[in-house]
């Protein structure tokens, strides 16, 4: 009878732990250079319950076209890199070739202001 009791309780205590763990299991979504990260982080805040989750950024460089906002309910998310120093977020103008004009005639140089000069 003393062997029957326990294994109904530790039945019940594996169970409960059980479903626990998959109620509080962390979420993971990945990202890749190019994704959009505000799609990503709205993916990842969809799968996400009370366990919270991550979203992990594969090895590159992500040009931030639109600022990346987080909310107070976001407490519970991680942004990481895969791979410690190889996710790299940039953001600012993208400058291509065709961007760039020939320049003559125009010297460019670095003074100081005359003192006493207000700017």
């Amino acid at each position: 009878m003393r062997k029957l009791i326990f294994a109904v309780a530790l039945a019940v205590v594996t169970a409960v732990a059980a479903f626990g763990a998959a109620k509080n299991q962390m979420v993971t979504v990945s990202a890749k250079p190019g994704d959009d990260l505000n799609a990503k982080l709205e993916e990842l805040r969809g799968k996400a319950g009370a366990g919270g989750g991550e979203l992990v950024l594969e090895d590159g460089v992500y040009v931030m076209k639109s600022t990346v906002a987080f909310k107070a309910s976001d407490s519970n998310l991680t942004v990481r890199a895969k791979n410690l120093g190889k996710a790299t977020l940039a953001g600012g103008w993208v400058f291509k070739g065709a961007d760039f004009k020939e320049a003559s005639g125009i010297s460019v140089g670095l003074r100081a202001p005359a003192s006493g000069v207000k700017r």
